[in-house]
């Protein structure tokens, strides 16, 4: 199964930060929808509350004109899509929860499978909400000078996918 990682970087960006330094955070250059169109059928889809309480796309600083909302209402209209939710920030106990609670019921109203749903807290560490299967996340150890490299871009060139075998999920940049 073809995923794309960061998948909303494809969107048009919100902030002047990721507009202007969008070089940085960007991991897509095609919407959702032209992703599903080239065989994407896991997205990674990162939110964080807004000030209006609305779970907005974002990657890290960078925050796109896009809502889990929006996310969902455009793959309802996909076949054979999985989606995987990651909260970026901090959600303890009962907050946490009801961000997970909040996930799962909205994507069952939308008819949309969930691969997962998690809270990335500092130092990259995935927590799993109560009450959920566990789930395993493996983040590739990159030692050198690549860890230095801020542009997705120069490094999905630089490490370009590989051919995916039977059974098995590849995540990339720049579909």
């Amino acid at each position: 199964m073809k995923g794309s990682h960061n998948s909303v970087t494809g969107e048009r960006p919100k902030n002047f930060w990721a507009k202007w330094f969008g070089c940085i955070a960007r991991c897509q250059d095609k919407t959702i929808m032209e992703q599903y169109a080239a065989g994407v059928r896991l997205f990674d889809i990162r939110v964080k509350y807004n000030q209006d309480g609305v779970m907005q796309c974002r990657h890290g600083l960078a925050v796109y004109d896009m809502t889990l909302h929006k996310v969902f209402e455009v793959l309802r209209k996909c076949n054979d899509v999985w989606v995987m939710v990651t909260y970026e920030g901090r959600l303890e106990g009962e907050a946490c929860d009801t961000f997970v609670s909040y996930v799962n019921t909205h994507a069952n109203i939308w008819g949309i499978r969930l691969g997962h749903v998690s809270v990335k807290l500092p130092q990259w560490r995935v927590v799993q909400p109560s009450g959920q299967p566990a789930y395993e996340q493996n983040y590739t150890k990159i030692v050198g000078w690549k860890v230095l490299l801020p542009f997705p871009r120069l490094w999905h060139w630089l490490n370009p996918p590989k051919q995916v075998k039977d059974n098995e999920i590849s995540m990339e940049d720049f579909v």
